[in-house]
């Protein structure tokens, strides 16, 4: 091998080195974030901390927002269960109109796939021109 090529490929190797040890270290920084840090969240004056406290970590788990809309789909709970529909699913029926288009905006049931019976999902006959709620184009 010549000198040259020699020197080369040192080089490839120290930045690889470098690369794999910049990745430990954000892991590492990575995973305090995950527990909090361990003990410097804690108060190293509190004597009723014992010192295996002090030294384990502290795993921080964010509870989801409590709401009177579980699904966001502007319906709030209340009224899901007066029309019927879930709180948990923007769409209830799946026919590709959210619950609160339905109500508010096509006047078709949130509940039914297809609220006029003719076969075709309320989605699909507003997205091609056609009345949901019987014969004819919009």
């Amino acid at each position: 091998m010549s000198k040259k090529i020699k020197i080369i490929f040192i080089a490839i190797i120290i930045i690889i080195g470098l690369i794999i040890l910049a990745w430990f270290v954000i892991q590492k920084n990575n995973k305090n974030d995950l527990i909090g840090g361990g003990e410097d969240i804690l108060d190293e004056q509190d004597e009723s901390i014992t010192e295996v406290e002090k030294h384990t970590p502290r795993i921080f788990i964010k509870l989801p927002e409590i709401t009177d809309d579980d699904d966001g789909d502007g319906i709030k709970n209340e009224d899901e269960i007066k029309y019927g529909t879930s709180s948990v699913s923007t769409d209830t029926d799946g026919d590709g109109l959210s619950d609160k288009n339905e109500i508010e905006k096509w006047g078709t049931d949130p509940t039914k796939w297809d609220t006029d019976g003719d076969g075709y999902p309320d989605g699909f006959e507003i997205s091609n021109g056609y009345s949901p709620l019987g014969e004819g184009k919009l």
